[in-house]
């Protein structure tokens, strides 16, 4: 289920380019899930078959601070001239078909698939302006604006990030909870003030 941080008017240029370089990055604490593996196996063969898709690449880095390596894998794919960055967390599992929908929707700078957290009980990355959660499920279906979501699958024009200053990616202090906000949606709130 896509979904997007409507708001941002930057990268529409480069959005209506026919074909797309895909940069795929993946920070990682440097352990993935055999399902994962599974999953960028069947995506590669999946992209290499899509006429819209002009190349592909993976790129990863292991490491124990994530906005680091975040920042690192979009720079990687910023020399290597990616069209988009799809982001794909190393506890991720899907069919390439979800990858194909967000590929649809590439004229939105920054559009996602609404994520479950690792958390019991199950809870979605995606809220609504008032801070609720999205809820989605089978038969969800379309695009929403949203507040924020998670980077877990996550398709970004690579123009995104010459309009963001770095760094792109923190974990910030809230003073008014006590606790951190995450790095993904760091990144959405400062995407969406430019």
């Amino acid at each position: 289920f896509p979904v997007t941080i409507e708001g941002l008017q930057i990268g529409l240029k480069r959005c209506t380019l026919k074909k797309i370089k895909l940069a795929i990055c993946t920070p990682s604490a440097g352990y993935v899930r055999v399902e994962f593996t599974e999953t960028m196996v069947n995506l590669s063969k999946a992209l290499s078959k899509d006429k819209d898709v002009l190349d592909h690449k993976f790129f990863y880095i292991c490491g124990s601070v994530i906005p680091y390596n975040r920042q690192w894998t979009v720079e990687q794919a910023i020399l290597w001239g990616a069209t988009h960055v799809l982001f794909v967390d190393d506890d991720m599992s899907f069919p390439p078909q979800a990858v194909k929908e967000l590929l649809k929707n590439k004229q939105y700078p920054i559009i996602a698939a609404n994520c479950v957290k690792r958390v019991f009980p199950k809870e979605f990355m995606s809220r609504w302006f008032d801070g609720s959660e999205v809820v989605t499920d089978k038969d969800s279906s379309g695009v929403v604006e949203v507040m924020g979501t998670g980077n877990a699958l996550c398709l970004i024009d690579i123009g995104v990030f010459g309009v963001v200053p770095k760094p792109w990616f923190a974990f910030p202090y809230i003073p008014e909870t006590g606790g951190f906000n995450t790095e993904d949606i760091f990144f959405q709130e400062k995407a969406r003030r430019c």
